[in-house]
Protein backbone atom coordinates (compact mmCIF):
# COMPACT_ATOMS: atom_id res chain seq x y z
CA UNK A 1 0.00 0.00 0.00
CA UNK A 2 1.23 3.44 -1.08
CA UNK A 3 0.97 5.49 1.74
CA UNK A 4 4.12 8.47 1.76
CA UNK A 5 3.21 11.37 0.08
CA UNK A 6 2.81 14.98 1.75
CA UNK A 7 -1.03 15.48 0.65
CA UNK A 8 0.08 18.77 -0.40
CA UNK A 9 -2.92 19.37 -2.53
CA UNK A 10 -4.75 18.64 0.61
CA UNK A 11 -3.00 20.57 3.65
CA UNK A 12 -2.58 18.17 6.16
CA UNK A 13 -1.63 14.24 5.83
CA UNK A 14 -5.26 12.39 4.29
CA UNK A 15 -3.88 9.69 5.81
CA UNK A 16 -4.58 10.75 9.36
CA UNK A 17 -7.98 12.18 8.11
CA UNK A 18 -11.10 10.87 10.23
CA UNK A 19 -12.95 7.84 8.07
CA UNK A 20 -16.12 6.36 10.24
CA UNK A 21 -14.55 6.83 13.47
CA UNK A 22 -10.80 5.67 12.38
CA UNK A 23 -8.01 7.25 10.32
CA UNK A 24 -7.98 6.71 6.89
CA UNK A 25 -5.07 4.68 6.79
CA UNK A 26 -6.52 2.36 9.05
CA UNK A 27 -9.43 1.83 7.23
CA UNK A 28 -7.59 1.14 3.75
CA UNK A 29 -5.33 -1.04 5.66
CA UNK A 30 -7.99 -3.11 7.61
CA UNK A 31 -10.29 -3.25 3.99
CA UNK A 32 -6.51 -4.81 2.55
CA UNK A 33 -6.63 -7.20 5.43
CA UNK A 34 -10.43 -8.47 4.72
CA UNK A 35 -9.33 -9.84 1.42
CA UNK A 36 -7.14 -12.62 -0.49
CA UNK A 37 -4.11 -11.06 -0.07
CA UNK A 38 -1.26 -12.78 1.28
CA UNK A 39 1.08 -9.92 2.83
CA UNK A 40 0.30 -6.18 3.07
CA UNK A 41 3.64 -3.95 2.98
CA UNK A 42 2.65 -0.05 3.82
CA UNK A 43 5.21 2.15 2.41
CA UNK A 44 5.24 5.25 4.14
CA UNK A 45 7.08 8.65 4.00
CA UNK A 46 6.00 11.74 5.50
CA UNK A 47 5.11 12.15 8.89
CA UNK A 48 5.60 8.44 9.37
CA UNK A 49 6.04 8.10 13.17
CA UNK A 50 2.94 9.76 13.44
CA UNK A 51 0.97 7.71 10.77
CA UNK A 52 2.26 4.30 11.52
CA UNK A 53 0.76 4.75 15.07
CA UNK A 54 -2.59 3.94 13.49
CA UNK A 55 -1.59 0.74 12.34
CA UNK A 56 -1.17 -0.48 15.67
CA UNK A 57 -2.04 -4.23 16.21
CA UNK A 58 -2.40 -4.70 12.53
CA UNK A 59 -0.53 -7.43 10.98
CA UNK A 60 0.99 -5.41 8.21
CA UNK A 61 4.95 -4.53 7.69
CA UNK A 62 5.49 -0.83 7.69
CA UNK A 63 8.42 0.39 5.97
CA UNK A 64 9.51 3.82 5.74
CA UNK A 65 10.48 5.57 1.63
CA UNK A 66 13.36 8.33 2.97
CA UNK A 67 12.77 9.27 -0.76
CA UNK A 68 9.60 9.88 -0.74
CA UNK A 69 9.41 13.46 -2.15
CA UNK A 70 11.07 12.25 -5.15
CA UNK A 71 7.74 11.35 -6.44
CA UNK A 72 5.04 8.34 -6.66
CA UNK A 73 7.52 5.63 -8.71
CA UNK A 74 10.09 5.68 -5.11
CA UNK A 75 7.57 4.42 -3.07
CA UNK A 76 6.29 1.82 -5.52
CA UNK A 77 10.34 0.94 -5.81
CA UNK A 78 10.76 0.51 -1.71
CA UNK A 79 7.41 -1.69 -1.85
CA UNK A 80 8.90 -3.98 -4.59
CA UNK A 81 12.30 -4.17 -2.67
CA UNK A 82 10.63 -5.07 0.50
CA UNK A 83 8.24 -7.46 -0.99
CA UNK A 84 8.91 -11.62 -1.16
CA UNK A 85 10.92 -12.38 -4.33
CA UNK A 86 8.60 -14.46 -5.44
CA UNK A 87 5.76 -12.87 -5.16
CA UNK A 88 3.27 -11.22 -7.35
CA UNK A 89 3.25 -7.42 -6.81
CA UNK A 90 -0.11 -5.57 -6.13
CA UNK A 91 -0.25 -1.50 -5.46
CA UNK A 92 -2.79 -0.08 -3.56
CA UNK A 93 -3.17 3.25 -2.43
CA UNK A 94 -3.69 4.71 0.86
CA UNK A 95 -6.63 7.02 0.10
CA UNK A 96 -9.08 4.50 -1.50
CA UNK A 97 -11.43 3.76 1.39
CA UNK A 98 -14.22 2.60 -1.04
CA UNK A 99 -12.58 -0.19 -2.66
CA UNK A 100 -14.71 -3.48 -2.12
CA UNK A 101 -12.65 -6.54 -0.57
CA UNK A 102 -14.74 -8.93 -3.49
CA UNK A 103 -13.17 -6.49 -6.13
CA UNK A 104 -10.18 -7.14 -4.44
CA UNK A 105 -10.54 -10.56 -4.45
CA UNK A 106 -11.75 -10.98 -8.32
CA UNK A 107 -8.41 -9.23 -9.32
CA UNK A 108 -6.47 -11.44 -6.97
CA UNK A 109 -8.18 -14.41 -8.94
CA UNK A 110 -7.99 -12.76 -12.38
CA UNK A 111 -4.20 -12.53 -11.67
CA UNK A 112 -3.96 -16.24 -10.44
CA UNK A 113 -5.69 -17.82 -13.64
CA UNK A 114 -4.17 -15.63 -16.43
CA UNK A 115 -0.62 -14.60 -14.62
CA UNK A 116 -1.12 -11.30 -16.40
CA UNK A 117 -1.05 -7.94 -15.73
CA UNK A 118 -4.33 -6.74 -14.17
CA UNK A 119 -5.72 -3.23 -14.75
CA UNK A 120 -9.31 -3.23 -13.16
CA UNK A 121 -11.22 0.01 -14.74
CA UNK A 122 -14.73 1.78 -14.09
CA UNK A 123 -16.94 2.56 -16.97
CA UNK A 124 -13.28 2.89 -19.11
CA UNK A 125 -11.29 4.57 -17.10
CA UNK A 126 -8.85 2.17 -15.15
CA UNK A 127 -7.75 2.64 -11.55
CA UNK A 128 -6.66 0.67 -8.43
CA UNK A 129 -5.30 -1.81 -7.51
CA UNK A 130 -2.99 -2.90 -10.40
CA UNK A 131 -1.65 -6.35 -9.69
CA UNK A 132 2.13 -7.27 -11.37
CA UNK A 133 3.71 -10.76 -12.13
CA UNK A 134 7.01 -11.10 -10.39
CA UNK A 135 8.30 -11.29 -13.60
CA UNK A 136 7.66 -7.70 -13.90
CA UNK A 137 9.93 -7.11 -10.66
CA UNK A 138 13.12 -5.49 -12.20
CA UNK A 139 10.93 -3.51 -14.41
CA UNK A 140 9.21 -1.86 -11.43
CA UNK A 141 12.69 -1.62 -9.82
CA UNK A 142 13.69 0.91 -12.35
CA UNK A 143 10.84 3.32 -12.10
CA UNK A 144 11.13 7.14 -12.07
CA UNK A 145 9.39 10.17 -10.94
CA UNK A 146 5.71 10.35 -10.22
CA UNK A 147 4.00 8.70 -12.87
CA UNK A 148 4.18 5.12 -11.10
CA UNK A 149 3.92 2.56 -13.75
CA UNK A 150 1.68 3.55 -16.44
CA UNK A 151 4.22 3.04 -19.39
CA UNK A 152 5.33 -0.28 -18.09
CA UNK A 153 1.77 -1.23 -18.84
CA UNK A 154 1.24 0.52 -22.26
CA UNK A 155 4.33 -1.51 -23.35
CA UNK A 156 3.23 -4.26 -22.05
CA UNK A 157 -0.68 -4.33 -23.45
CA UNK A 158 -0.53 -8.24 -24.82
CA UNK A 159 0.22 -9.31 -21.43
CA UNK A 160 -2.27 -7.29 -19.23
CA UNK A 161 -6.42 -8.25 -18.62
CA UNK A 162 -7.81 -5.30 -18.22
CA UNK A 163 -11.19 -5.63 -16.19
CA UNK A 164 -14.51 -3.60 -15.65
CA UNK A 165 -16.00 -3.90 -12.83
CA UNK A 166 -18.92 -2.76 -11.17
CA UNK A 167 -17.18 -1.09 -8.28
CA UNK A 168 -16.57 2.89 -8.81
CA UNK A 169 -14.04 2.71 -5.50
CA UNK A 170 -11.38 1.68 -7.70
CA UNK A 171 -11.24 5.47 -9.45
CA UNK A 172 -11.76 7.61 -6.35
CA UNK A 173 -9.24 8.90 -3.84
CA UNK A 174 -8.62 11.75 -2.00
CA UNK A 175 -6.87 14.64 -3.14
CA UNK A 176 -8.80 17.66 -1.94
CA UNK A 177 -11.08 18.30 1.29
CA UNK A 178 -14.00 18.09 -1.41
CA UNK A 179 -12.83 14.81 -2.24
CA UNK A 180 -13.01 13.80 1.57
CA UNK A 181 -16.36 14.82 1.75
CA UNK A 182 -17.53 12.90 -1.05
CA UNK A 183 -16.43 9.97 0.13
CA UNK A 184 -17.14 10.53 3.78
CA UNK A 185 -20.89 11.14 2.31
CA UNK A 186 -20.29 7.57 0.19
CA UNK A 187 -18.92 5.87 3.30
CA UNK A 188 -21.43 6.53 5.22
CA UNK A 189 -24.27 5.95 2.77
CA UNK A 190 -22.97 2.53 2.71
CA UNK A 191 -23.13 1.45 6.25
CA UNK A 192 -26.75 2.08 5.98
CA UNK A 193 -27.55 0.50 3.20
Amino acid sequence: MLAAGKSSRLGSPKQLLPFHKKSLIRVVTENLLETKVDKVIVVLGHQADTISNELQGLPVRVIINPEYELGHSSSMIAGVKAANLNSSLMFVLGDQPLIKSETINHLVDLHMESRKIVVPSYQGKNGHPVIFPKKFRSKLLSLQGDIGAKHIIAANRNETLFNDVKDQGIILDIDTWNDYQLLSRRFNLCLTD
